[in-house]
This record gives structure tokens, C-alpha cells and sequence, in this order.
């Protein structure tokens, strides 16, 4: 089960399923998620847990498999496997990696004479559907470029990307 909503991080859980619950037999082992900015390699956990029949869980040692080349330089979905001691189960973990998308713009209508109110905050999107909001520093505004009808740009700096947010105004 995946939950997804704008501004947070993904969350994803497994649920597992079994004919004749109880006993202690070791069932399956939780699967791992998760996400890393292109350019950084993934940091995965050490342990992950075991499930058993009996519905408790038990913390175990993993090793995972290497990464392959590159795998951090190429958005998209990935598979590593690893070895718990004691089992033939294979640990799993997806991992996501993603890049900045774009920023969301900003648009707002004033009347002639009237500074535009800016937001503190602008919709980061990255492209693995995830979005956040983040602080942005607006370039400042000549007060002459809102003295008159017309319309114009103003630039701001978020300090997770390169890329320059954008405020339409127009001016009425």
C-alpha cells in the first residue's frame, strides 16, 4: 500500500496475507523504500525485519547486494536484493531516484499602484511525483513596473535547486 499526498513524503507498507495464521513460522521479510536525489548513492538500513505467521516481528542483520554502476545517476526504480543469515527469503529494496522537476508559478493580479504580495513559499515539484514547498527570496520590484497597467516578471532564488521561481503580476 502506497499513500501519497502533495507536500509529504511518500509512505509505503506491505501487508501479508496467509492461509493458517499462527505458529512461528518466518513468512516474509519486510520490504525497504526508499528515495534518493540523483547524484547520491542510497543509503540503505543494516536490518530489516522478519515476519512471522504468529503476526510478531523480529530485527535481523541484512547484506545487501552491491549497487550497480551508475545506479544513482539515472532517475527511476530499482531493485537491490540482500542476504539475511539463517534464511533463503531475499531482502528487498526499492529505491527511487529522482531529480527536480520544476517549481510551480506563481500568478496574481493587482490594481495599478498596488504591490504584489508574494508568497514565502513556492511548490517544488521532483519527478517522481513528489512535491514539497519551499522558502523562495523574491528579486526585489521596482515600484515603477506596477505604476501602470501592463504586466511583468519577478525572479526569486530557492535555495534546493538552480532553477529561478517565477511571479506573473498583472497589472489592471
Amino acid at each position: 500500500i502506497k499513500a501519497t499526498s502533495s507536500g509529504l513524503q511518500p509512505a509505503t507498507t506491505t501487508v501479508f496475507a496467509i492461509e493458517n495464521p499462527g505458529g512461528s513460522k518466518l513468512i516474509a521479510l519486510d520490504p525497504v523504500y526508499t528515495r534518493t536525489m540523483a547524484g547520491v548513492y542510497p543509503v540503505l538500513p543494516a536490518t530489516v525485519q522478519e515476519v512471522f505467521a504468529n503476526d510478531t516481528q523480529q530485527t535481523m542483520d541484512v547484506r545487501w547486494n552491491n549497487f550497480a554502476p551508475g545506479l544513482n545517476k539515472k532517475t527511476g526504480t530499482y531493485t537491490i536484493l540482500g542476504q539475511v543469515k539463517g534464511t533463503n527469503l531475499k531482502a528487498e529494496a526499492t529505491i527511487t531516484v529522482y531529480d527536480v522537476g520544476g517549481l510551480e508559478t506563481y500568478s496574481t493580479v493587482v490594481p495599478v499602484g498596488q504591490a504584489p504580495g508574494l508568497p514565502a513559499l513556492v511548490r517544488l515539484v521532483y519527478n517522481d511525483g513528489v512535491d514539497q514547498f519551499v522558502p523562495v527570496a523574491w528579486d526585489p520590484i521596482d515600484p515603477a513596473q506596477y505604476s501602470a497597467a501592463g504586466q511583468f516578471t519577478v525572479y526569486g532564488t530557492v535555495a534546493e535547486t538552480t532553477m529561478r521561481a517565477q511571479a506573473n503580476i498583472r497589472v489592471t
